[in-house]
């Protein structure tokens, strides 16, 4: 099991951009921006709650996914909807709870 997570590990970091770029930039998801100033060192991370959270889990492409012994669904993914462009090719950690209520997606740091 370890291998395999592991595995999907390397497989996900190989999908991530590695390309950089300096500057000031927004970041939104939902009704929530952050203004940051980008280098090298700094990678900004994106949550979605909710219906943002939902729309990351059905606009992403799947790369693993799985039902934890608390019965909560988990999923890891590569947006790629058209809602928040900022996200696009990003890869998402997500969350859906058992009864189909919660959701929540962090992304993963920017590899640099």
């Amino acid at each position: 099991m370890l291998q395999k997570i592991l595995a999907t590990s390397l497989v996900v970091l190989s999908l991530t951009s590695t390309t950089a770029s300096a500057g000031k930039f927004t970041i939104c998801v939902g009704n929530q921006c952050n203004n940051q100033q980008n280098n090298q060192q700094t990678s900004q991370r994106l949550t979605a709650k909710g219906h943002e959270a939902l729309e990351v889990i059905t606009r992403g492409n799947e790369v693993t996914s799985g039902v934890g012994s608390n019965g909560w669904s988990y999923f890891v993914v590569n947006y790629q909807g058209q809602k928040y462009p900022k996200a696009v090719g990003r890869i998402f950690s997500c969350k859906a709870s058992p009864d189909a209520v919660q959701f929540e997606c962090v992304s993963w740091p920017e590899v640099r």
